[in-house]
């Protein structure tokens, strides 16, 4: 599109120019509102290297505005002390900082990062463990699995964001996530239906099918289509013949969520 700037006749548009000659002046410029302006000081700080550390530094642990000290940050998180000033960001009493620092962290191997997980998964601050949620999507293993059960344990039954933030941080890895969370006897905690209802894993289904026994709810009927493997339709048809055996509505309902190559491989 267009942008009209709208000027008295005769006014001659002039544009300042940008300093970036010194770590001060490259600062002012990362403070600046224009994306492209933020963009040149941001190269020209990384490229002055330790010249302009002190400089980032003191801004990332001084400054009021949260805003300036992130910007300063993701500078200092290029540089050979990157792990501290993920620490140190952690360490702030803002969760968004806290929440960076994670962002910052995952981009590194997770052994490297693995004790600050275990720190996160404890914050009182929702969205900081939501934010280490999504850090584990598709990172492997028992400690991994572990921590994400334990995030699913806060999980407090009504907060929509952290549901959807451990869904993308057990993609890829339902079984092994869902076995940890079993394991913690998760039952009666608040959260326990919704994470059942977002599963996709096979171990979640008889779950699954007690709740819709239960509740015929059709917010879980409707998870049994993101459900994966075969095992599903046999359970359905379980549903059918046992407590669904006499109502009908609930017998159309739980048949539309067959598989059609089912129905059509055991016609009985």
């Amino acid at each position: 599109g267009r942008i009209y700037r709208i000027a008295p006749k005769g006014h001659a548009y002039k544009t300042t120019p940008i300093d970036l000659s010194t770590p001060e002046s490259a600062l002012r410029a990362l403070e600046n509102p224009n994306l492209e302006t933020r963009f040149l000081a941001f190269q020209a700080l990384q490229k002055m290297g330790n010249k302009a550390e002190a400089v980032l530094e003191n801004e990332f642990t001084t400054h009021e505005n949260p805003r300036f000290r992130a910007r300063a940050f993701w500078v200092l998180n290029k540089g050979p002390r990157s792990t501290e000033f993920i620490q140190k960001a952690y360490e702030q009493a803002n969760p968004n900082l806290k929440a960076m620092a994670i962002r910052a962290a995952k981009q590194k191997p997770f052994a490297e990062w693995s004790t600050l997980a275990t720190k996160a998964v404890k914050d009182q601050h929702a969205s900081v463990r939501r934010e280490l949620a999504i850090a584990l999507r598709h990172l492997s293993g028992e400690d991994v699995n572990k921590l994400w059960a334990s995030l699913a344990m806060r999980h407090n039954g009504t907060d929509r964001w952290y549901l959807e933030a451990l869904g993308i941080g057990a993609d890829g890895n339902w079984d092994e996530r869902f076995a940890a969370y079993s394991a913690l006897k998760p039952e009666n905690s608040k959260g326990y239906t919704d994470i059942v209802w977002r599963a996709r894993t096979e171990k979640a289904l008889p779950a699954l099918i007690e709740l819709i026994g239960n509740t015929k709810s059709l917010g879980y009927f409707r998870a049994l289509d993101f459900m994966p493997g075969e095992q599903k339709s046999d359970a359905i048809i379980g549903l059918i013949s046992g407590k669904f055996a006499n109502d009908l509505t609930a017998q159309l309902e739980a048949i539309r969520h067959i598989k059609p190559a089912y129905i059509a491989a055991h016609p009985e």
